[in-house]
């Protein structure tokens, strides 16, 4: 609906009517099917990605991680950018007005790539690929220090509830549980 807004006079009202009566309640949610097949294998390759970029460079810059975070961040997004988007201009294509002339979405698919050739896939990614840079440089550099300083809380935590529970037992060695134990905590979480 957002795309017939765009590029109609028509009101919003207008529109919900005229789509309502050429193809019922269901056109409300014309694209919705093919939005979530690309929306799960983007965010799936997104984290991946980041998480396979976080490591490499990871070893590779001497700064700490904020760096290294941000730039994995850049890369993954822009990495499932470039894989996904044909999925972005089929789904686009197919909730046009005009978006059926080859079919359903595998004859879409092919029909582009046939008559109007594999770059008619990619039309438009230049843009999305710049705005998705720095947007994945927040997002997963965001996320990943946020996730960093929670687990390591959750470490603190644990330690801070072993040695209270240890004062708790009494003198040290007064046992022989405390006397087995080994003196450094295991890290719970990475």
């Amino acid at each position: 609906m957002d795309l017939l807004l765009k590029t109609s006079s028509r009101s919003a009202l207008q529109t919900a009517v005229w789509v309502y009566e050429r193809e019922g309640v269901a056109g409300f949610w014309k694209g919705n099917g093919l939005n979530l097949l690309r929306t799960a294998p983007f965010k799936a390759l997104n984290f991946f990605s980041f998480d396979m970029y976080s490591k490499a460079l990871g070893g590779i810059m001497a700064d700490g991680n904020n760096s290294a975070r941000f730039l994995a961040g850049a890369l993954a997004g822009i990495t499932a950018t470039l894989v996904c988007f044909p999925l972005d201009v089929l789904r686009t294509r197919l909730m046009a007005p005009w978006g059926h002339k080859y079919g359903g979405p595998l004859r879409t698919l092919s029909g582009m790539a046939r008559c109007e050739g594999l770059g008619a896939l990619y039309a438009g990614c230049i843009p999305a690929v710049i705005g998705m840079a720095p947007s994945g440089a927040v997002f997963y550099g965001v996320y990943d220090l946020l996730k960093h300083n929670h687990l390591e809380a959750l470490n603190n935590q644990q330690a801070s509830a072993s040695l209270a529970a240890a004062a708790a037992a009494g003198p040290p060695g007064s046992s022989k549980q405390h006397r087995q134990q080994h003196t450094e905590l295991p890290v719970l979480y990475t």
